[in-house]
């Protein structure tokens, strides 16, 4: 995808394919169809879908979902004050976004549900 377009230029699309994602797994729904709904169980689904959880060690009370390893490195940024970032990260080129609205909502839902897990 980034050989014919740096991060700025699909950042906003691969935010929005995994806010969905987020959104139909929190709906009960397996965002790849796989898993019958009676069946699905959200946390599990995280355990499989994010990469890794980890603190932010140049933000203290930060964390970070990770979602893919290289072109491009995708995760998502909570800080303790609630603000969400999303960014895109190749070799010398990123983008950031701050999910807004129903996203950042979403969003948040994720974070309440990974801590009630004590994922994160």
């Amino acid at each position: 995808m980034l050989k014919e377009k740096n991060c700025e230029g699909v950042i906003d699309e691969m935010l929005k394919e995994r806010v969905s994602d987020f959104k139909t797994a929190l709906q009960g729904h397996d965002p790849e169809g796989e898993i019958p709904d009676q069946k699905f169980d959200f946390v599990e689904w995280v355990s499989g879908y994010v990469l890794g959880f980890e603190p932010d060690p140049y933000y203290p009370g930060a964390k970070k979902l990770l979602l893919s390893y290289g072109g491009p490195t995708e995760f998502f940024e909570i800080f303790p004050d609630g603000k969400i970032k999303f960014y895109c990260v190749d070799a010398f080129d990123s983008a950031v976004r701050e999910p807004r609205g129903r996203d950042f909502i979403v969003l948040w839902y994720v974070q309440e549900e990974l801590e009630r897990a004590k994922m994160f």
